[in-house]
This record gives structure tokens, C-alpha cells and sequence, in this order.
């Protein structure tokens, strides 16, 4: 049953070589032919952004979340003053996203303000 077996995993490694990405599922489907079961990711803990994607707003996923776009916007916005024609101005997802203080995006804002006052 061994030589079975490790021939088994020879035939995997020499599709997985061929394949690339398909090995992880070619071995999901001989878990499953061995009644194993499929593995699952560990569950996210609070404080962290998968958690807070996951639905849980508590303080900690909240502030993780803030940070993670916070520094997303500063990425942005060295993105965008490295090239200025990366997104278009005058809108308001370039303002809060991508962090430009541009005349047009600072009017976008101030007109999104004020509609909703």
C-alpha cells in the first residue's frame, strides 16, 4: 500500500509541475476521495481588518479598519503626487481615497458637504 501511495504523490508533484496552480485543488479533490475533510482557514481575531470585513464592528476591528485605510489613503496619495494623471480630479473618491487637496477635489468635497447639510 505504501508504493500505492507514493506513487499517488509522484503523479500529484508531476501535475502540480505542469499545472502550477491547479495542484492545490487536485489536492483538495484527493483529500476529499480520502474522506478527509477540506482544511479551513483559522478564524480571524478581533483588532484585525479581516475580522471587521467579517461584520464585527466592535472598537478594535473599527480601528483597524481606520488604520488600514488611513495608510491605504497615504500610499495613494504618494501614488497620485508621483503621477498626477492616475486618477481624476474633481471627484470625490479622489479626494477621500486617494488624499489629493487639489483645487477641483477640495470643490468636490465642499460640494458633497453641502448637499448633505
Amino acid at each position: 500500500m505504501a508504493a500505492s501511495h507514493t506513487a499517488r504523490q509522484r503523479a500529484l508533484r508531476e501535475l502540480a509541475a505542469r499545472h502550477g496552480e491547479e495542484f492545490e485543488l487536485l489536492l483538495q479533490v484527493e483529500r476529499l476521495k480520502l474522506g478527509l475533510t477540506p482544511e479551513r482557514p483559522p478564524r480571524a481575531e478581533h483588532g484585525t481588518r479581516s475580522k471587521y470585513q467579517s461584520g464585527c464592528h466592535c472598537a478594535d476591528c473599527r480601528s483597524a479598519e481606520a488604520a488600514y485605510r488611513k495608510e491605504r489613503t497615504r500610499l495613494n496619495a504618494a501614488r497620485l503626487a508621483a503621477d498626477p494623471t492616475l486618477k481624476p480630479h474633481g471627484r470625490l473618491s479622489t479626494y477621500t481615497q486617494w488624499g489629493c487637496r487639489c483645487v477641483y477635489c477640495r470643490r468636490a468635497m465642499r460640494d458633497y458637504q453641502q448637499a448633505a447639510a
